[in-house]
C-alpha cells in the first residue's frame, strides 16, 4: 500500500509540474514578461525538484513510506530554498541558449 501511495504522490507532482510548464507556455505565447515574483512562483514548480524528491521516496527501500509521504505533503520549509537554488542555477546555466532561441527573458 505504501508504494502505491508514493506512486500517487509522484503522479500528482508530475501533474503540478505540467501545469507550471503550461503557465510558462501561455506567457511565451502572449509575450508576457513576468515580474521576478511571478516567475519564481511558477519557476519553483518548474524546477522539477518536487518530482525528483517524490521519485526519491519511491526509490527508498528502508523507510516508513507512509510517514515519509505525510512529511513530503507538509511541504517543509527546506523545500523553498532548495527549489530556488535549483531553479536559479538552471536559469543561469541555460540563459544564453534560451536567449538565442528567442525565448522570453
Amino acid at each position: 500500500r505504501g508504494r502505491l501511495d508514493s506512486v500517487k504522490l509522484m503522479v500528482e507532482e508530475v501533474k503540478t509540474l505540467g501545469r507550471g510548464y503550461l503557465d510558462l507556455a501561455k506567457w511565451a505565447r502572449i509575450g508576457h514578461v513576468p515580474t521576478f515574483e511571478e516567475y519564481m512562483e511558477v519557476g519553483l514548480v518548474t524546477s522539477g525538484m518536487c518530482v525528483l524528491l517524490a521519485y526519491s521516496i519511491i526509490a527508498m527501500e528502508d523507510c516508513d513510506e507512509k510517514q515519509t509521504n505525510e512529511w513530503f505533503q507538509t511541504r517543509p520549509k527546506i523545500f523553498q530554498p532548495l527549489h530556488a537554488v535549483f531553479r536559479l542555477k538552471n536559469d543561469i546555466a541555460t540563459y544564453e541558449l534560451e536567449i538565442s532561441r528567442g525565448e522570453v527573458a
